[in-house]
């Protein structure tokens, strides 16, 4: 009989701990879609990689219905916490061919990147700035930031 219970238990323990890491797909509109795409393109371009052979990872701050998308490249992070994070997250972009993992800068007090010690996410690369109009998404704004 214990030895029954035992095996339940393991079996809900397994079931519970899977089901919390499902991914987290976010959809966003075609607009946007295609803002990334030209990220996407612009940072083939300038490593010389196809698109899909790119290391990128989305930061997503959002605030007073906009929001605010840095598309950065990540194959040149040392190991660190945040490299950690970017691998682990289950938050993620699908952009045609691309998954692109995404972190919040909520992400600052995770455990991750605690150990690295660092004062924030950093925000830089290919910027997409979205607006809520009428209900839809337009992107209002894109640009390089360093």
């Amino acid at each position: 009989m214990k030895k029954i219970i035992l095996i339940l238990i393991g079996f809900f323990v397994l079931h519970f701990s899977c089901i919390a890491q499902k991914e987290i797909i976010y959809n966003f509109e075609k607009c946007v879609i295609d803002s990334l795409q030209q990220g996407i393109k612009m940072y083939s371009q300038q490593l010389h990689k196809a698109s899909k052979n790119l290391k990128l990872y989305a930061v997503v701050i959002e605030n007073n219905n906009e929001f605010e998308i840095f598309l950065q490249e990540y194959s040149y992070l040392p190991k660190s916490g945040l490299l950690d994070l970017i691998k682990s997250t289950n938050r993620k972009i699908k952009a045609e061919k691309v998954v692109i993992p995404i972190i919040v800068p909520a992400d600052i007090i995770s455990n991750q990147i605690k150990k690295d010690k660092i004062a924030g996410i950093p925000l830089s690369g290919y910027y997409i700035k979205v607006v809520y109009q009428n209900y839809e998404q337009k992107v209002v704004q894109t640009s390089i930031s360093y």
